[in-house]
């Protein structure tokens, strides 16, 4: 079984009124897609910053994590590295391509 290129699928556009309506479709569902993406980001940081509850308080002061620190982004941060230390190879691989990134 061969494989055919996907690219012979593809009807040129030769009418340039129909290709700028279909731009237009494209360029306004990227514009709303960003949207999207920005919000769930914002949200994102709204969450990993929100304090920890008491259970997880008491894991953080456990680890020696000062008050200040205590919110959900160190929560997830802590229990990606317990993940790495028990070797999980996909959490070792973040962790270090969080530390390589900077």
């Amino acid at each position: 079984m061969s494989m055919k290129d996907p690219k012979q699928n593809l009807v040129p556009i030769r009418d340039s009124k129909r290709a700028r309506e279909l731009g237009s479709k494209g360029g306004k569902a990227s514009a709303i897609s960003k949207k999207q993406r920005k919000e769930m980001k914002e949200m994102l940081d709204i969450l990993l910053n929100l304090p920890v509850n008491s259970k997880n308080k008491q894991l953080l002061e456990t680890l020696g994590v000062s008050e200040e620190d205590m919110n959900n982004q160190t929560l997830v941060l802590t229990a990606l590295m317990q993940k790495a230390i028990k070797g999980d190879i996909q959490a070792i691989k973040t962790i270090i391509d969080r530390i390589v990134e900077d």
